[in-house]
């Protein structure tokens, strides 16, 4: 019961404290591998704390039209903050690729 006070009872996140896209997709790619399904990847980026829209036919970074799990979340503390976007690419039934795009928010 100490030890869970001292050294806190969350568990870190995966994705938790990572500065860059590649970062991120190295803390996913083991966790979301290609072929994951849908259904499992969503439930798993949840629990990392993303917020999650299914696109449908939509564009990621010039290419598309692709089905993908647009995943959401801003990381840091005011007045910087660190926001995440992961595209999950998939062909509605498993994960086909990962791709990421990050950048800083200033008040």
């Amino acid at each position: 019961m100490v030890v869970c006070l001292l050294s806190g009872c969350e568990e870190k996140k995966a994705t938790a404290e990572l500065n860059s896209g590649k970062e991120m997709i190295a803390a996913l790619t083991p966790k979301v591998p290609v072929g994951t399904p849908v259904a499992t990847a969503k439930t798993f980026m949840a629990a990392e704390g993303f917020s999650i829209e299914e696109k449908v036919k939509a564009k990621w970074k010039g290419k598309g039209p692709v089905d993908y799990l647009l995943c959401i979340r801003d990381d840091g503390q005011p007045p910087i903050k660190r926001h995440w976007e992961v595209a999950l690419m998939h062909d509605g039934k498993a994960i086909t690729s990962i791709d990421v795009r990050t950048a800083l928010l200033y008040p």
